[in-house]
């Protein structure tokens, strides 16, 4: 049997998760902790939460907030819908070095692609110009196991499925 490495969370045992104050549907619907709280992005944050035996907590609050709370340690992730725009802080997060990744609409990722050494294109959600995101602190040892079952959900089509049900008509 293989022994469960405990995971450097920002509170032991919790994936805490920062959101934004105004989330566009589908990607979080509802409020945190209530019967009604669903969308794109909890169906994946509850799969990779329980896949590493942690619980899920969220923390819902204005941009500039959950990314200065990321950058002190406070939360561990900031998974949630939003534009990039230069003039925000979280940009100066990417340019200054304290984020190791973000995913956004594709016309704007493309523009960080070409600005930043090192960022990538990783995927892009069939139909829509628009990308899927997850923010980490620079050299966060929680991305590598994240993207993992991020990748372990696609190889299995269960992404796809949370997509067909979130983005497609019908």
């Amino acid at each position: 049997m293989t022994e469960r490495v405990e995971l450097p969370t920002a509170t032991p045992g919790v994936l805490m998760v920062g959101i934004d104050d105004s989330p566009p549907p589908p990607m979080e619907l509802g409020e945190p902790g209530s019967a009604e709280f669903s969308g794109f992005e909890v169906d994946i944050l509850e799969a990779i939460a329980g896949r590493l035996g942690l619980a899920l907590r969220y923390r819902r609050a204005v941009w500039s907030q959950i990314l200065d709370e990321l950058e002190r340690g406070l939360i561990d992730v900031v998974c949630t819908a939003a534009t990039f725009t230069p003039e925000r802080a979280r940009y100066e997060a990417l340019v200054d070095g304290r984020a190791d990744a973000v995913v956004d609409d594709s016309p704007i990722a493309a523009w960080f692609v070409g600005q930043l050494d090192g960022l990538r294109y990783v995927h892009s959600l069939p139909g829509t110009e628009s990308h899927y995101a997850m923010m980490f602190a620079k050299g966060s040892p929680l991305r590598v196991p994240l993207d993992a079952e991020i990748e372990r959900l696609d190889a299995a089509g269960t992404l796809d499925t949370w997509k067909r049900r979130w983005f497609e008509a019908g």
